[in-house]
């Protein structure tokens, strides 16, 4: 599915959801009747979704030991994790491949995957 939008420097943005609906892709290109480079001023793109990236939210009873792991795992698996979170929830951002993404599913220790 494709959106198209145009954001406040005149460039087009579209967004394509995967076929998750989990995640998607945004990318940008000069809308129709504006100049083919941004202006001197423009500011560079705020964010890029990017499909198979995740936020892992672990249970409370979780150990980091046990949040390290499958963060080991992530990295074996050809995944990339991001950023760590221990202070509001337990768990970690990460680009994960499609069938670790299905194996961490169906894991009692993980509360859910976002």
């Amino acid at each position: 599915m494709y959106g198209e939008m145009t954001d406040v420097r005149g460039y087009g943005v579209i967004a394509a959801a995967s076929g998750t609906g989990t995640g998607g892709h945004i990318s940008e290109f000069p809308s129709s009747g504006s100049a083919s480079s941004p202006p001197p001023h423009a500011l560079p793109p705020i964010f890029i979704m990017s499909t198979n990236s995740y936020i892992v939210v672990f249970k409370d009873h979780a150990t980091p030991e046990q949040i390290n792991q499958y963060a080991g795992r992530v990295s074996s698996e050809g995944g990339e994790v991001g950023h760590r979170y221990d202070s509001v929830f337990k768990g970690f951002s990460a680009k994960l491949p499609d069938s670790l993404l299905q194996n961490f599913q169906g894991d009692d220790i993980i509360q859910y995957i976002g």
